[in-house]
């Protein structure tokens, strides 16, 4: 049997799954009194990218001048984030914030925004060293 025979015999359906993980945000935890959980999925291979693209500042000759990192991880949270529901409009008010992007910058602090995206690039199929590698050619 070849690998598109072995490929054949996958259910079509569990192969378009994105793969899910709950993580808990410890720092909630002990605000809330009880376990502050996030549901994450992997993000869409060209959503990745989209994002990865728009936080890249680019000068008139096609020159990176910046990557905007914080931009790049809240978006990247926004597009995984299934639970709690970050766009809900009565959590959005109760908080100030203007767009749930905001919301994600007032919930969490930068170190859990870091964590929040490792695990994200996990569920995305890539491992740390790929991920570091990955920055680091974005940053040069």
């Amino acid at each position: 049997m070849n690998i598109v025979d072995k490929l054949m015999t996958i259910d079509a359906g569990k192969i378009l799954e994105r793969p899910t993980e709950t993580m808990e945000i410890k720092r909630l935890s002990n605000l809330l009194g009880e376990p502050f959980l996030i549901k994450l999925q992997a993000v869409h291979p060209q959503r990745y990218t989209e994002i990865q693209s728009m936080a890249v500042d680019l000068n008139k000759k096609g020159h990176i001048n910046n990557v905007d990192i914080y931009k790049q991880n809240t978006h990247m949270i926004l597009a995984s984030l299934v639970e709690p529901n970050i766009k809900d409009r009565k959590l959005l008010d109760h908080f100030k914030a203007a767009t749930p992007v905001d919301l994600i910058g007032k919930l969490f602090l930068a170190g859990e925004i870091d964590e929040i995206n490792k695990k994200i690039n996990e569920l995305s199929g890539f491992n740390d060293e790929e991920t570091e590698k990955i920055k680091d050619e974005v940053k040069n």
